[in-house]
This record gives C-alpha cells, sequence and structure tokens, in this order.
C-alpha cells in the first residue's frame, strides 16, 4: 500500500458524500473513516514540520492537538497505542503523519485495506493544501442539482436535532444558492489546477439511478475491481466504520438501501417564484453539470 496516495471525498454538504464514504468503505480493500478534518486544521502548524528529529517529541505535540479535533472522538482511538504506532511507522512529515493516523484507525477496526480514504465537505476549499501535502491523492466530487439541495436544508433545519455536530444550513433561497454556486465554483476552479487523470466528478442523481456503473468508475479510477459488497454498505455498523450514531439524527437515510430516485423534488417543494430565483444564480453551474433550468 502506498500510504501517500488517498482518495478524497468532496461535495457541497447534502450532496451524498456520506453515501458515498459509506459505499465505498464497504469495499473491503478501501478505507474511509467518519469525518474528521484534523488534517487541514492543523495543516499550517505542522506542514513544514520534520519528524524525523525529536520525533517524540513532535508527535506528542501532535498527539495532544490530535485528541481535541472535532469529532475525532467517534475514531475511538487510543492515544498511547496510536503513540507506539507512529514511532513504530517513523513518519518524516506531516502527510505521513496523517497517513498513519488514518492507517491506525483502520487497524483499529481490525479491516485489511490497500487504500485509504477521507470525507469532509469543507474540504471542498482546501483542495490546493490536500494537493500539496499529497501530490498523488484521487479526488471525487459528488455533485447534486442545487434545488433538491435546498429542499435538504431546509428538511434539515426543521429538524430537532440533539448533536453539538448539528448541522446549520442558511434557508433563504438566494443564501442557498450563492453558497451551491461558490462551492461548485471552487472545486472546479482548484481542479483546474490539478492532474485531471485523477479527478472524478459524478453526479448524485447517477449514483441512486446507477449505483453499480456508477461505483465501477470510481473504483477504476482508484485501480480497483468494483465488489457487490458496496451496495450493503447501509449494513455497516459504526464500530466497523460506518456513521456515529450521533449523525443519524440527519443522516437516517444511509441506514436504507439505495432508493432510487431521478431527484426533482424541488418542483413539490419550492415556490415557481423559488425556483426562477434559483436559476437565475446558479444557472452556469446548472448547466456545466447537465440540469435542466
Amino acid at each position: 500500500m502506498n500510504v501517500l496516495t488517498p482518495v478524497f471525498i468532496i461535495g457541497n454538504p447534502r450532496s451524498g458524500t456520506t453515501l458515498l464514504r459509506l459505499m465505498l468503505t464497504s469495499h473491503p480493500e478501501i478505507m474511509i473513516p467518519p469525518e474528521c478534518g484534523f488534517a487541514m486544521w492543523f495543516y499550517d502548524k505542522y506542514k513544514k514540520h520534520d519528524f524525523s528529529n525529536d520525533s517524540e517529541i513532535k508527535l506528542s505535540a501532535f498527539l495532544d492537538d490530535l485528541v481535541t479535533a472535532k469529532k475525532i472522538e467517534h475514531w475511538r482511538i487510543d492515544r498511547n497505542k496510536l503513540f507506539r504506532f507512529l514511532g513504530e511507522c517513523k513518519p518524516q512529515t506531516y502527510a505521513e503523519v496523517v497517513a498513519y493516523v488514518y492507517i491506525f484507525y483502520g487497524k483499529s477496526i481490525s479491516k485489511e485495506f490497500s487504500i485509504w480514504g477521507d470525507k469532509n465537505n469543507f474540504y471542498l476549499k482546501y483542495v490546493d493544501q490536500i494537493k500539496e501535502l499529497f501530490p498523488g491523492a484521487y479526488f471525487i466530487h459528488i455533485v447534486r442539482d442545487g434545488r433538491d439541495i435546498a429542499c435538504s436544508y431546509r428538511k434539515i433545519m426543521k429538524q430537532k436535532i440533539d448533536s453539538d455536530y448539528a448541522p446549520k444550513f442558511p434557508d433563504n433561497i438566494k443564501d442557498i444558492a450563492d453558497d451551491w454556486t461558490n462551492n461548485l465554483k471552487a472545486i472546479y476552479d482548484s481542479f483546474k489546477r490539478i492532474n485531471f487523470d485523477n479527478v472524478l466528478e459524478l453526479r448524485y442523481e447517477d449514483l441512486v439511478l446507477n449505483p453499480e456503473e456508477t461505483l465501477k468508475k470510481v473504483c477504476e479510477l482508484i485501480g480497483m475491481q468494483y465488489h457487490p459488497g458496496m451496495l450493503n454498505y447501509h449494513e455497516l455498523s459504526e464500530e466497523k466504520g460506518g456513521e456515529p450514531r450521533e449523525f443519524m439524527q440527519w443522516k437516517a437515510d444511509n441506514k436504507k438501501p439505495v432508493q432510487t430516485t431521478s431527484g426533482k423534488n424541488y418542483l413539490l417543494q419550492l415556490s415557481q417564484d423559488e425556483i426562477i430565483r434559483f436559476n437565475k444564480i446558479a444557472k452556469d453551474i446548472l448547466s456545466r453539470y447537465g440540469y435542466e433550468h
């Protein structure tokens, strides 16, 4: 396993990034943990560190930061065991430290794997930094019709969610359209600066309508064979890399088999005026990804 060639799933929130993560990590040779953005949170602090010198002191300082990272508690990491593991692996760069933390998590859930990966929605603003850290990384960008995302945002915001990590989304249609447009532009602009051979863009609608065909494209990108177990993602327990139970308050659909839908929920849930306003703001991005407007 080349520890420095991970796969990163990125996308606007509510685009199916979690669904895709679960599908991939249900593959026997792929391991992608629940989201925790520590790699970028501590990027500026550690990116130039040489961990080969004073390694115990530097690794200890890094672990002091790591255990404070939001959502890391869901990885159930034993700090002392991780410290010993990193000492055995002898990472020299921050990229290697990050990679070995992911690998340690995979081993902690008793998974054998050939490639590790990451899913964090906010990483859509950090493609350049990720590429600097992992030049050989793969990127999978999943896109969903922004008007259906507007419906999903509103549905989530109406729920009474008891979690410190409850998502917070805009409600106004202009704000949602601006948010979606800016996020997808940021990803597209970053992709123009990197090797497109390591990039795949796919649509959520295609994933749920033709999951096997779409997943075969993903597997081809990262040099894996498609495995039918990927469609059993909804059976994945938290202990084996599934979503934390706390997150099920807003991710409950991921405990169900693929729900084949062509989307277009917005036709019933948005007013005609809202659809017109969204289309006016986002027409270029809608066209780029093949959405009618």
